[in-house]
């Protein structure tokens, strides 16, 4: 007959082997319904693997144990290092007992590749033979992502860095935040660190006209925005030059300007031009308006473009009353119609026309010929001479 202590130690252990078997059932669902793949290793050996670990791989379970991790990666990594060597190397890494987290790129069952993030550690179920437990999770599209986003950025940085423009951002209080080489080679600096670390208000040490940073800034304040707005600057070694600005105020969310940013180029030859137009002008306008024969030009389509003020003078005619109109506009029809017949016959022969005229009791000998205006355009030049004391 069974012992009372027989009976309970035979109770004890069925308990026990229930809970076991509770605790093998919670473990193996939490196993195989992992969001992760999870595979075990033994001597190199695949043990087990979960339900995520056959659809990551594409294979069967049964395809999968008994097999080395070797036959699911490919023969290199993607920094050139063959995949065995690595996976000795982490593995050494692992069996004293430190966790791993690497990224690892895998071959599926159908010899597909995908990238993965990996935690390698050990497991001691039996002392004798440490277990390796592999958790893998499938980056193929953030990598992906982090791909295209590389791309992007060297594409744009490509850009940003080679664009003909400076491009820049440069804080309300003036210092340079951000700029491209061009924006730096504009006002002499070797890169655009230099001029980010040497400049510490723009204002102050490259405006030539530091008001013109005041009206600069209250303009985006205002506007949110310039457009064409030039200015006068030191280049590093304060040599002067222009610049022309588009740019724009970049606000927080409570309206406050963080930064100013946009692009720049340099007008410097422009401007010098123009101003060269200006004294080239100036010294031609002083020439004709103190000869003493009137001076006219046309454009191709008979309008006055030039008139000194002889030629007003002996016409008793003001600039705006002669500038942009025809001989129609202002003077008889007998007298206009003329005008257009010998303007006609200069433009057809290209030779020297040359009349007279009396105009207010005086009388004027007028020589007219063609112009080149560009490559396709001609218009008529001409000369205004009093003539009465000679007649």
């Amino acid at each position: 007959m069974e012992s009372k202590s027989g009976t309970r130690d035979l109770a004890d252990l069925n308990l026990a082997l229930s809970k076991l078997r509770e605790n093998e059932i919670k473990y193996r669902t939490l196993f195989d319904n992992a969001n992760d793949a999870i595979f075990l290793t033994e001597d190199g050996v695949l043990l087990d693997c979960n339900r995520k670990f056959c659809i990551m791989f594409a294979c069967s379970k049964e395809q999968a144990i008994g097999q080395t991790p070797d036959t699911f990666s490919p023969l290199v990594q993607p920094d050139g290092r063959r995949s065995s060597d690595k996976a000795v190397e982490i593995g050494k890494t692992t069996f004293p007992g430190e966790p791993q987290f690497f990224e690892w790129r895998y071959r599926r069952y159908d010899g597909s590749l995908f990238d993965a993030a990996v935690t390698l550690n050990r497991i001691d179920i039996d002392s004798d033979k440490p277990v390796l437990l592999t958790i893998i999770r499938d980056i193929s599209e953030q990598k992906e992502v982090e791909n295209k986003l590389r791309i992007s950025e060297e594409k744009y940085r490509g850009i940003f860095e080679n664009a003909i423009e400076g491009i820049f951002q440069t804080t309300p209080e003036g210092k340079v935040i951000t700029a491209n080489t061009t924006f730096a080679s504009m006002y002499g600096y070797g890169s655009p660190q230099e001029m980010i670390e040497t400049v510490t208000d723009i204002g102050k040490e490259v405006y030539v006209n530091p008001e013109d940073r005041a009206r600069f800034k209250k303009m985006c304040e205002e506007q949110g925005s310039v457009e064409g707005f030039e200015e006068q600057v030191y280049r590093k070694d304060r040599g002067k030059a222009w610049v022309s600005l588009n740019a724009r105020a970049v606000r927080d969310e409570n309206g406050n300007t963080l930064y100013y940013e946009g692009t720049i180029e340099d007008i410097t030859q422009r401007k010098e031009m123009e101003d060269a137009l200006r004294r080239s002008e100036e010294r031609y306008r002083t020439f004709i308006d103190t000869t003493s024969d009137g001076v006219f030009l046309k454009d191709h389509q008979l309008r006055y473009a030039i008139v000194n003020k002889m030629f007003r003078r002996f016409f008793n005619k003001t600039e705006d009353e002669i500038i942009g109109k025809t001989d129609f506009d202002w003077r008889s029809k007998k007298d206009a119609e003329g005008a257009r017949r010998i303007d006609l016959k200069s433009l057809r022969t290209s030779s020297i026309s040359i009349t007279e005229e009396v105009v207010n009791n005086r009388i004027y000998e007028i020589r007219t010929f063609a112009v080149n205006l560009g490559e396709t355009s001609k218009g008529i030049g001409g000369f205004v001479r009093d003539i009465t004391e000679r007649k």
